[in-house]
């Protein structure tokens, strides 16, 4: 069962995730990075701010041989995002909104840090369309965030990113058995709040 999940998520990295992070430019934050297996997919172009809520992740990245130039590291959570209004051109998650104490505010922040037409790029597994399923989600997302470090599996992000904000140009959903991989990509409204 794992292996086919991890499978779906190769084929959504590469066939959709990573081809959106290259074509990506300006200032960009990346929220949860990880291991960093992302930043080689950036153009160069890009000045990357990548935020992690572990220090010893941002250390094993300082101390790579592999570290990329135009990378800065930033610790902090999620849900109280340590830049100014309209700082980034590009914001990008991936699975990380699963496991992030409140998502209502996380997604208030990443409206609040991009750019009027900046973009909003989401890779994330969340919950089934099947209801039986769902239900089973519901039931079992208690004990396996204690078991995870907080990962939801019955989560829904685009729920919560306001469609009077963003505007989808993209989304690529993939079933597997336990839930559904997505893959996102929305620009903010020009005009900020409200339809434009």
């Amino acid at each position: 069962m794992f292996k086919r999940l991890k499978q779906k998520v190769f084929q959504m990295k590469y066939k959709n995730f990573y081809p959106a992070l290259s074509k990506l430019e300006g200032r960009v934050l990346e929220i949860g990075f990880g291991d960093g297996e992302s930043f080689s997919y950036y153009s160069s172009d890009c000045e990357i701010f990548a935020l992690e809520k572990s220090y010893k992740k941002i250390q094993a990245q300082k101390n790579s041989p592999t570290r990329y130039r135009n990378v800065k590291f930033f610790k902090s959570d999620a849900e109280s995002l340590p830049f100014e209004e309209g700082f980034f051109d590009a914001v990008v998650v991936s699975f990380v909104l699963c496991s992030v104490n409140s998502l209502n505010m996380v997604m208030r922040e990443i409206e609040r840090v991009l750019r009027p037409g900046g973009k909003f790029i989401l890779l994330e597994h969340i919950r089934s369309e099947n209801g039986t399923i769902a239900r089973f989600q519901d039931i079992f997302s208690r004990p396996y965030s204690w078991i995870t470090k907080n990962c939801h599996p019955n989560r829904n992000p685009l729920l919560f990113i306001n469609n009077s904000i963003f505007r989808f140009s993209n989304t690529v959903q993939i079933p597997y058995i336990l839930g559904r991989i997505v893959f996102a990509q929305a620009n903010k409204n020009k005009k900020g709040r409200g339809k434009p």
